[in-house]
């Protein structure tokens, strides 16, 4: 195990820093949402503007003042019985940028009733995850890549295992 004096720890919180601020962290999020006629591929582009008093994010089609542009990639990975799973590739990330672009699409995430799922799950979870990430190590400018473990929530179990391990 490597250990790291403050001083570098510190040079390397930001260089990662710099990585995510430059969107050069890729990141990938599976999501669970309602079964729809979507494309099976597809490029969403919003202009996201966030309610600090309601905690929620407006999508617009058009730029407007004080809105930042939102760009994700998806493709639908499974069909579930009344459900998709999509795969996110975020482009930028703002806050809630995924709940409130696949709701603006027609398809809310499952559980999300903030962004107009129908039901909350069991767990008052979302069906949204974090599922990897690729970057370069600050100090030994190889890449990485962290998958996290699908969630043990009955539906997550249904997910093909071979339809994910190639993204």
């Amino acid at each position: 195990m490597e250990y790291y004096s403050l001083p570098r720890l510190k040079d390397a919180a930001a260089a990662l820093s710099k990585q995510w601020e430059e969107h050069k962290v890729k990141k990938i999020y599976l999501a669970i949402v309602p079964t729809a006629d979507i494309p099976p591929v597809g490029q969403v582009k919003h202009y996201l503007t966030y309610d600090n008093k309601l905690n929620i994010t407006y999508t617009n089609d058009e730029p407007k003042v004080g809105a930042d542009e939102a760009i994700l990639d998806y493709q639908v990975l499974q069909q579930l019985d009344n459900f998709m799973v999509l795969r996110i590739d975020l482009i930028t990330g703002r806050k809630h940028q995924i709940r409130a672009q696949l709701a603006a699409l027609g398809v809310p995430i499952r559980g999300d009733i903030k962004y107009g799922s129908k039901r909350t799950n069991p767990d008052g979870a979302i069906d949204l995850h974090a599922y990897k990430l690729h970057f370069q190590h600050p100090a030994k400018l190889e890449y990485k890549k962290i998958i996290a473990p699908l969630p043990e929530e009955s539906l997550w179990q249904h997910v093909d295992h071979e339809v994910i391990k190639g993204i």
